[in-house]
């Protein structure tokens, strides 16, 4: 029975009679499609916390102890080693390195110092060696590549026989401290020395080891402290960090798109066809304007997921906010439900938010502008529409009227003139005065049902016209002529005002010019040249003057719109 009646109603609606609802189809699709992606998503930003959570820290040193034969100087580089190494902060990693006349990789960076003390004791003289102490040669080249993320590289040598190798200077490409100790004639530390000014590093002599170590990465905490201070913003508005790894962008844009998905899956938009439109739409000529109750195809067509949003929603929205934006979707003359206006609120929020979160890469900032931006643009929608059905309404009043005049010199009653206007179906004035017609028909006063809708339309002329037509009921007269002046006096009044607007263009167009050139500037400044605005949204002086500059454009905007506005 159940299938019969679908049949019958996709004849109706002049579907084939073997092609089936896509609206189910398209509901099922949009949620697979949203949930796949939410699991890509959120994927993709913990891979994103697990890559940045397993990152190596960023504080590496590694020691380079000279071990050459020299056995007075192996106790005293292994006690400025050890002492080195008591002075390092918890945070650095620190690996050891032999050399003399080579070099070896003893232990790679750890932050186990015990490990590390061991490794510094155990270590004996290289033996007789013509070279001595050349191996830091090879040491400072082979090093670096052998253990990738070292920040810094420290030197213990007394610099035994390090002479001029064909010209060459120890040179290294890590700021690089010599602790350094000249025990007898053929001790170069002169090329030690230039080691560490070519560098960047400092030198001291063993018993400052301790001090140098203490030194060295005090001073690079500090500066990366610094550095962190101009790179973060001081706002208490902004907390997310200043750059996001691309897979947790990527992260963020899908469970943006996911949440998208699902709430256009929820409103089930599929559009009707125009014979159910123009059916609704003779079924309105003949009664107050509401949707017509939806078959039982449709009510099963919208799917489990759509009505839980929308009764969600429902849920979350006042009786009082929901009576007010359905009035002012009426007043706009669009056929939706409050909760699915809500819902596409939702929707481009969630779209502006996740955009502004990419660009900005400030995540709560982009969901609090993201979530104003998308209200605004659909408060601002709703209003514009508004406003211009009522002028629609205003252009259309003087010939109706004109019309009306026509029909009752033709011995038509008032009831029927206005019923010849509806039957016309010039929106949105055929719409408007079938309520009134509506009401009349119930047992209402027309004049009333007609002041309802000047109220409505905020339409002055058409209170005026409703004020002359009881002035005529009280005292008698000729109805027809009377609404034939009137629409002459609101042809006149409407042209005086186009007149009007036309000489003023002029003035709104430099109000337009001077309230979006901040803007347009302002946000090509901001995508070309990101660092030089950053000081205007980043520091409390900046901050402080773009609130200055937003005030000022507010009160100067309001003050071209009193001058450019002229009442008639």
């Amino acid at each position: 029975m159940t299938r019969l009646r679908a049949r019958r109603c996709r004849a109706a609606a002049g579907a084939p009679p073997g092609t089936r609802a896509a609206r189910p189809v398209i509901t099922r699709a949009g949620a697979v499609l949203a949930c796949v992606t939410a699991v890509l998503g959120l994927t993709a930003g913990a891979a994103s916390g697990a890559s940045t959570a397993t990152q190596p820290p960023a504080r590496t040193v590694m020691i380079m102890l000279d071990n050459d034969s020299s056995a007075a100087w192996l106790p005293i580089a292994q006690q400025a080693a050890l002492a080195y190494i008591g002075a390092l902060p918890s945070d650095v990693r620190a690996g050891l390195v032999t050399f003399a006349g080579g070099w070896r990789l003893v232990l790679r960076p750890t932050a186990d110092r015990s490990r590390l003390d061991a490794a510094v004791r155990a270590v004996q003289g290289a033996g007789g060696s013509f070279y001595n102490s050349m191996g830091i040669y090879p040491a400072l080249a082979g090093v670096t590549s052998a253990v990738p993320g070292l920040t810094r590289l420290v030197v213990i040598s007394d610099a035994e026989n390090l002479v001029n190798l064909h010209g060459r200077e120890p040179t290294a490409t890590l700021p690089t401290d010599v602790i350094e100790a000249r025990l007898d004639d053929d001790d170069y530390v002169g090329r030690l020395v230039g080691l560490a000014q070519r560098s960047g590093g400092r030198f001291a002599d063993p018993g400052q080891a301790a001090r140098i170590a203490a030194a060295a990465w005090d001073h690079q905490k500090k500066k990366k402290k610094k550095q962190h201070q101009r790179e973060k913003p001081p706002s208490a508005f902004v907390t997310a960090a200043p750059s996001l790894p691309w897979s947790l962008v990527a992260g963020l844009a899908a469970v943006f798109a996911a949440i998208l998905l699902i709430a256009l899956t929820a409103l089930g938009w599929v559009a009707r066809t125009g014979r159910d439109r123009q059916l609704a739409g003779r079924i309105e000529r003949y009664g107050p304007r509401h949707k017509p109750a939806p078959a039982e195809d449709e009510a099963t067509d919208a799917g489990r997921v759509g009505r839980t949003a929308q009764d969600v929603t429902k849920r979350l929205m006042s009786p009082a906010a929901e009576a007010r934006l359905a009035e002012r979707l009426d007043l706009a003359g669009i056929a939706r439900k409050p909760t699915e206006w809500a819902l596409l609120g939702v929707c481009l929020g969630i779209v502006i938010a996740g955009v502004l979160s990419i660009v900005t890469s400030y995540v709560l900032l982009g969901v609090l502008l993201g979530a104003l931006v998308g209200w605004l643009t659909m408060r601002l929608t709703l209003s514009m529409r508004i406003v211009r059905r009522r002028v629609s309404f205003s252009d259309q009043l003087p010939d109706v009227l004109q019309l009306v005049a026509s029909a009752l010199q033709s011995g038509f009653s008032l009831p029927q003139a206005l019923d010849a206007v509806v039957r016309e179906d010039a929106q949105p004035i055929a719409g408007e005065f079938s309520r009134a017609l509506a009401e009349a028909r119930l047992g209402g006063d027309l004049e009333d049902g007609l002041d309802a809708v000047a109220t409505r339309m905020n339409s002055n002329d058409l209170h005026w016209t409703v004020m002359a037509i009881r002035i005529q009921e009280g005292v008698g007269g000729n109805l027809a002529e009377v609404l034939r002046t009137i629409a002459s006096t609101i042809r006149e009044r409407g042209y005086l005002r186009r007149q009007v607007r036309a000489l003023s263009a002029e003035g709104r167009l430099s109000a337009y010019v001077l309230i979006a050139l901040p803007l347009v500037v302002g946000t090509w400044l901001f995508v070309g040249s990101r660092g030089y605005m950053r000081p205007l949204y980043t520091t409390h002086l900046g901050e402080l003057l773009l609130l200055i500059a937003s005030v000022l454009m507010v009160v100067g905007a309001l003050w071209m719109r009193k001058m450019i506005r002229i009442e008639i």
